[in-house]
Order: structure tokens, then sequence, then C-alpha cells
């Protein structure tokens, strides 16, 4: 049975940019399958908007009257978060978020499905590449 292309939508965290991809897109690209790489707002790639973005954050107050903040707790659940599968990926060499945290993360917010890169640091699209990629696939194959 032939493998169907999938697409990936691959988002980068805070000071990095679509720039951290490459090496994983690069793979999954070569497997047929369809990769968009967001410059999220104040990755740096656009200057004026992240300055306004910055400006729209910083506010002490909400920006219409008639916006009133929520009182009340919202926990995520199944329920409430829908249908999508969730998948972490544990870097356990990450020293930025230990792995005690990240378990401590899984443990808080369960997910249907957990993987480990081993030797893998806080960016293991650099560091572990082909790594994720296998990841990657494995959960594309598995859920969809």
């Amino acid at each position: 049975m032939e493998k169907r292309a999938k697409h990936f939508v691959l988002v980068h965290g805070a000071c990095h940019g679509a720039w951290c991809w490459y090496k994983v897109s690069t793979l999954l690209k070569s497997e047929g399958h369809k990769v968009t790489m967001l410059d999220m707002a104040a990755s740096g790639k656009h200057p004026k908007q992240d300055l306004t973005l910055a400006v729209l954050l910083a506010r002490p107050h909400p920006m219409f009257k008639d916006v009133a903040l929520p009182n009340e707790v919202v926990a995520v659940s199944k329920e409430r978060y829908g249908s999508i599968d969730r998948v972490y990926i544990v870097c356990d060499q990450d020293n930025i978020m230990k792995e005690d945290l990240q378990r401590w993360m899984i443990e808080k917010y369960p997910t249907d499905e957990e993987m480990v890169i081993s030797g893998s640091d806080h960016m293991p699209m650099v560091s572990k590449p082909k790594e994720l990629f296998t990841c990657l696939q494995e959960i594309a194959d598995k859920f969809t």
C-alpha cells in the first residue's frame, strides 16, 4: 500500500524563525511531503510588525473598554480540546526544559503518546534532525 504525502506545518519557538526547520524540512520534502515553515510574529523577520506586536502586548489595560477579562479558570480537557491527537517528544538532554519538567507537563496535560529522542537538546530540529524527522513521520503515519 502506497503512503500518501502529508502536509507538515512547522512552527518555531521564541527567538527562532522558520530557518531553524531547514534540515527537517529538507528530509520531509525528500519523502514527498508538503512542508510549510512559518515565521511567527516577533521572530525578527518583520521588524515593523514585531514592534507593533510588542507595543500591543505591553498594554497595561485591555484595548477595548467592553472586553471583560475572564475570571474563571479554563481547563484543557479531551472534551474542550477536541479530537486532536497529542504527542509529546521528550528531549532528554534539554538544558532549558529539563526532562523532569517535560515529564511533569506530560503528567499534568496527558498526551496520546510520548516519544523520546535520546541525546537531543532544546532544539532537536538542529541537534537531531534525522531522529525528529523519524518521529514526525511515525506520528503522521499513526494519527492520520
